[in-house]
This record gives structure tokens, C-alpha cells and sequence, in this order.
């Protein structure tokens, strides 16, 4: 006579060994991330300032100047302090010249502030503003960016998609052995009224692009 007792745990057995398998093989599930960066050139963008040159991410400081230094009776958007100039230049890692992998003949710098809101327009001409605000203890002091590439230094038109440094014309560029120029001075918000005294600090996103 059967047992039909013994066979009921062996079936009862046989399920839970199956039933751990499965929870063994979901426990040990590996997950593929695959990441990668395609780079149509292999120039690196560099910055002198002072002879030196700069790390990747660096602070470009325009000065302190004490309020009763500065005129009251300065037009809006009109400059005070030293004029900054940043050189920008293209090498290979090892610091030697970089010619372009894929043809171009031409590269230029687009500037835009990191967020949006920080571009201000004085008669016709725009300024890069502020980041840290008046009640935080900010200036209301706005700066003015200027560039070169090969041609004469001109005022940028800022844009928060961002603005080429060496030309606005088509092809916006300069020659790959040629170096681009980023100029930055402090500028009047107002007219005949000295700025509020206070910290600035601005963010800009660099972008290279190859023509």
C-alpha cells in the first residue's frame, strides 16, 4: 500500500528547493552600465592669466575697490577698475600645438552664465550680473565681457544659449594656432550713482566649438 503521506512531503520538499533557486538567482542579478564619450577632437582648452596657466576650473578675480574710489557722476554701463584679460589656446595633453582629427580649419568660445536670469541689458548693451544677491550681501555691480580672436576686441552680445567670443560672423572662428582673448571689467549699473558695496560672484559655462 502506498504511502501517500511520505509522497505529500517529498512534493512539498521539492517545491521549496525550487522556490530558493529562484530567490538565489533574482539576489544575484548584476546590472551592465555602459557609459561612454565620443569626441570628434582631442584639443584641450587652456587659459593663461598673468603668464600662468590655469587649472580647468579656476576663479578669475577682477579686484576690491572701495566705494569712495569710484565716481558718482559715472554714465550707466561705463567701466571702472582693471580690465582682466583671460588668453584661451588649444593643446594636445602633452602641451604641444593641437591641429584638428577631423578637418577643421577654425575654433572659437561660447560663454554663457551657468543659470538663466544672470544677463542684464544697459542702453542697448548687455551685462553679466550678479549671481549672489543684495540680500545676501551682494553688489549690484554688473561686469562687462569683452573678445578677440584674430580680429579687433568687441563687446559680447550675451546670450544664455550662449555667445561666440572670437566673431559673431559666419564662420565664427579664429585659426588653430591662434589664441582667443576674454576680457572682464566692472561697469556702473546706473547712472550717477555709485554701485552698492557688497561680494560678486558670477559662473561661466565655456564651450569650444570646431569649424
Amino acid at each position: 500500500m502506498l504511502n501517500t503521506h511520505k509522497l505529500l512531503r517529498i512534493a512539498i520538499t521539492t517545491a521549496a528547493l525550487v522556490a530558493l533557486c529562484a530567490t538565489q538567482l533574482i539576489a544575484h542579478a548584476e546590472t551592465v552600465s555602459i557609459t561612454g564619450d565620443i569626441q570628434g577632437e582631442t584639443c584641450v582648452l587652456q587659459a593663461i592669466d598673468d603668464g600662468k596657466i590655469l587649472p580647468q576650473n579656476f576663479t578669475w578675480p577682477l579686484g576690491d575697490f572701495a566705494l569712495s574710489s569710484l565716481s558718482d557722476t559715472a554714465a550707466a554701463g561705463s567701466v571702472f577698475g582693471v580690465r582682466r584679460d583671460l588668453l584661451f589656446f588649444l593643446a594636445n595633453q602633452d602641451g604641444s600645438s593641437c591641429t584638428s582629427q577631423n578637418g577643421a580649419s577654425g575654433w572659437d568660445i561660447s560663454i554663457a552664465p551657468a543659470k538663466s536670469g544672470y544677463i542684464t541689458t544697459i542702453n542697448g548693451a548687455t551685462f553679466l550680473s550678479n549671481m549672489v544677491s543684495m540680500a545676501d550681501g551682494g553688489t549690484n555691480a554688473v561686469v562687462k565681457l569683452s573678445g578677440s580672436g584674430v580680429g579687433a576686441i568687441k563687446a559680447l552680445t550675451l546670450t544664455e544659449a550662449g555667445s561666440y567670443v572670437s566673431s559673431p560672423s559666419d564662420p565664427f572662428k579664429t585659426e588653430f594656432n591662434s589664441s582667443i582673448s576674454l576680457l572682464a571689467q566692472f561697469a556702473f549699473p546706473v547712472a550717477n550713482q555709485k554701485p552698492t558695496s557688497g561680494v560678486y560672484s558670477s559662473t561661466l559655462t565655456l564651450a569650444v566649438t570646431y569649424r
